[in-house]
């Protein structure tokens, strides 16, 4: 383990790499944090991989310059990043603010990502990067009548992790989007994810980057 500023072209960044000869792993924080918070995930990942945990621009240890700190500059700081260290392409696990960081990063880089894993990431539904194919108009009707719904939804509360992971599979077979990799992130939601529970994040995660590998 090393602890070291890296050089972007435009800032440095703080980083803490685990050296191995395997892909890189970059990882990226929420807001509001640094790369401390994926210290309980390391052990799971390393002997295996290449992991480079980064304090973002405004964060942690990194150089604060109080501008530019859109979400496009961001990725741009890490690609920069990557350059300095000759990290050709690498797999990103981001959650929140770094996992759209992860996502601006594949967008506008995208021979520099092997497989994105995004832990509520938020994403623009309309723009240039959406999957929406209709007009504004018709958009901004279609989130009026999804808040609508919401308002009028009543609380559901679970005696337990099953029971919630029960009624989510009930739904979400409906559209065809059940399996075991749904299952795990239903399990993450039950839980409090990253730093509370990490033994089933870090298990699918692992199993999610030997898939990409292998095929």
């Amino acid at each position: 383990m090393r602890d070291l500023r890296v050089h972007t072209g435009a800032i440095e960044l703080q980083i803490r790499e685990y050296e191995h000869p395997g892909s890189p792993i970059i990882f990226l924080h929420y807001g509001g944090a640094n790369l401390m918070m994926w210290q309980r995930a390391v052990p799971y990942f390393e002997g295996k991989y290449r992991l480079i945990l980064v304090d973002l621009r405004d964060h942690g240890k990194s150089d604060k310059p109080q501008a530019g700190d859109d979400i496009d500059q961001m990725a741009a700081d890490v690609a920069g990043m990557m350059n300095t260290l000759q990290v050709e392409k690498a797999h990103l696990v981001g959650s929140s603010l770094g996992a759209e960081v992860a996502l601006a990063l594949a967008a506008n880089f995208p021979d520099k990502v092997i497989s994105l894993t995004c832990d509520g990431a938020l994403t623009s539904e309309f723009g240039p990067f959406s999957a929406w194919l209709d007009s504004e108009d018709a958009f901004r009707e279609h989130v009026n009548e999804y808040l609508d719904g919401m308002r009028e939804r009543a609380e559901k509360i679970f005696p337990s992790v099953d029971a919630f992971v029960a009624d989510s599979r009930e739904n979400l077979e409906k559209h065809g989007l059940w399996n075991e990799y749904m299952e795990a992130l239903q399990v993450y939601d039950a839980c409090y994810g990253w730093l509370f529970h990490p033994e089933t994040m870090c298990q699918t995660v692992l199993e999610f980057l030997t898939k990409i590998e292998d095929d």
